[in-house]
């Protein structure tokens, strides 16, 4: 007997409106025309104020997994394994417009400084939670970003910062970047969104059916946007690290990726340079992520029970990591796959600890410490004034350059006012405003 599937695709990618331009793809428009899209330019994507123009940032990452998001769900309708609740051409790509989407969106809502600028902002907030209450802040907002996470400041986003006329995103598009369907504060880790706009995203994931009565279930394109992520920077983030010369002993690099050479096979290379791995990866990057495609989507047919199974996220966060698995880490037998989970490894252990990398992480905690030392030192003399005027020209000033003015908020919503103010920097503008607060300019 068949194994039940218990999500519905009619109900997970709704039939798009009949307009040659549709809902989809309008989602992948407003995305790309949207302001906080733009500031990824200007945002780290492993290497704080890299000196080299090569080095990725979180706009480049983000259209390359875009890209490899098309790419593997083309692969995956090739196989024709999917049963279609509509038209096969129109569904088709109407899961490949919402995967594009997805790949555009999934870092929108990093702060500057990638995850350090996620550490520094909870710890910030975990560190002043009593001078936080006594400005009358609800304690369900501190503890909520006490675990401060950037995709679940993503999902706030398109909920609250961009305005995209009468309609939103779609919900579709919206579930599926979101790789992980609980609150944050309940994980004390990553999450999907903050406690304030828990009832939003229930309201969102029930509409496509993925909402139950003991919690979430994940989008299951929300598995091919991420292993799109998980190609992209597995390979990009030690080629950034070669072109930044923090690996240069490339033999090193062939002793810790094993697997190179099994995907010189796959790619119908004979042979690469016998001291230059790297280069070997740079010219057959193409061959290298068309390997990792077809893997990606073979491991989707195979896991394809296991995805539209509807697991349902429990409230322990370790329970979630095994739960959640991707499909990457769920098909390491894969020569392929195995070389970028390999790749990855061999960053975490050789390139985030890069000395002079963890020297500009380490300003990176101080720029953001002082920008909102420099906020509660103004929004404290707010809550006790009975009005604006009544506070002192320094806190005035303090307001004005961030940009608020007289329109500051009061209480909770004052520390999201903050938040989204810090989150939505540039590395370079952060950097700016720090050293005015810190006299130096």
């Amino acid at each position: 007997m068949a194994e039940k599937i218990a999500l519905e695709w009619k109900k997970l990618v709704p039939k798009s409106d009949k307009d040659k331009r549709n809902s989809y793809q309008k989602d992948y428009d407003k995305i790309v025309f949207s302001q906080c899209f733009r500031r990824l330019a200007g945002k780290t994507q492993v290497h704080p104020f890299a000196q080299s123009d090569h080095v990725h940032t979180r706009l480049s990452h983000s259209m390359e997994v875009s890209i490899v998001g098309r790419s593997i769900m083309q692969k995956i309708f090739e196989m024709n394994f999917i049963d279609h609740p509509y038209k096969k051409e129109q569904f088709e790509n109407d899961c490949i417009n919402i995967v594009m989407a997805a790949g555009l969106a999934h870092d929108m809502g990093n702060p500057p400084f990638g995850h350090v600028g996620e550490d520094a902002i909870a710890s910030w907030v975990k560190r002043n939670t009593d001078e936080l209450k006594k400005c009358e802040i609800n304690a369900e907002y501190i503890k909520s970003y006490s675990s401060y996470d950037g995709n679940a400041q993503n999902f706030h986003i398109f909920q609250t910062l961009e305005y995209f006329g009468e309609k939103n995103l779609s919900s579709s598009t919206l579930a599926s970047f979101v790789k992980y369907p609980w609150v944050c504060d309940e994980m004390k880790k990553k999450g999907g969104c903050f406690k304030n706009e828990e009832e939003t995203f229930k309201s969102i994931f029930e509409k496509l059916g993925l909402k139950h009565e003991s919690g979430f279930s994940r989008h299951p394109l929300s598995y091919i946007m991420e292993a799109a992520d998980d190609i992209c920077y597995g390979i990009m983030d030690v080629d950034d690290a070669y072109e930044m010369g923090i690996v240069g002993d490339t033999a090193e690099i062939a002793a810790n990726i094993k697997e190179l050479k099994a995907v010189a096979k796959v790619g119908k290379q004979k042979e690469f340079s016998k001291n230059n791995p790297l280069e070997f990866i740079r010219k057959e990057r193409g061959l290298l992520i068309e390997s990792a495609v077809d893997a990606v989507a073979k491991a989707f047919k195979d896991k394809y029970s296991y995805v539209m199974s509807g697991n349902v996220a429990t409230k322990k966060y370790k329970d979630n990591v095994g739960l959640f698995k991707d499909l990457i880490a769920m098909n390491e037998g894969n020569p392929v796959l195995k070389l970028i989970s390999n790749m990855k490894k061999y960053a975490r252990d050789n390139v985030f600890i890069d000395r002079n990398k963890v020297k500009a992480e380490s300003a990176c905690y101080n720029i953001i410490n002082t920008i909102l030392d420099n906020w509660l030192f103004a929004f404290k003399d707010f809550a006790e004034a009975k009005k604006y005027d009544d506070i002192s020209n320094q806190s005035k000033k303090i307001f004005q350059l961030m940009n608020m003015n007289d329109r500051v908020e009061k209480k909770e919503k004052g520390l999201v006012q903050v938040i989204d103010f810090v989150s939505g920097m540039t590395d370079r503008y952060a950097k700016e405003m720090a050293n005015v607060f810190s006299g130096n300019i």
